[in-house]
């Protein structure tokens, strides 16, 4: 039986390679002919060999059609979790009452006022606590607008 999608049999067993030889070597590098049993050995392969490439060669496609349909899918995958982290975290379900309690403290509101007054910053500097709460979410936004204390 072999896979459907990239055509991997455990059934077929690979084309085996002839080993290097010396005689193969001494054909290569000169022009004699081989014996009848040498032409006969090597024709046999050079046809199995063939079929073998094309055999590898369309396997190949296959799995590179595989493989980017994997990629495909784990980028969809990947992004599908990261949107759910998202939705779940902890920060979406902290109650007001706290977050409020947060951006005091982020304000400075609960340091000893002699130190916090002559360095506070002023309500209308867009770098200040209020300012820079209020363009995180809607939802810290409207905290923020909601606690007068900030401002």
């Amino acid at each position: 039986m072999s896979c459907p999608q990239c055509g991997y049999s455990s059934d077929r067993a690979p084309l085996p390679i002839p080993l290097y030889s010396t005689r193969v070597n001494n054909l290569l590098h000169t022009n004699d002919s081989p014996t009848e049993d040498e032409q006969k050995t090597l024709e046999t392969f050079l046809g199995h060999g063939k079929s073998e490439l094309q055999y590898l060669k369309a396997r190949i496609i296959s799995v590179k059609v595989l493989l980017e349909e994997l990629e495909r899918t784990k980028a969809l995958l990947a992004k599908a979790v990261s949107e759910h982290e998202t939705v779940l975290n902890p920060m979406r379900r902290m109650p007001d009452d706290l977050l409020v309690e947060i951006f005091l403290h982020g304000a400075g509101l609960y340091i000893d006022p002699g130190d916090y007054f002559p360095s506070a910053r002023h309500s209308l500097n867009l770098n200040s606590p209020p300012w820079t709460y209020s363009r995180v979410c809607r939802r810290w936004r409207g905290t923020a607008m909601r606690t007068p204390l900030l401002w």
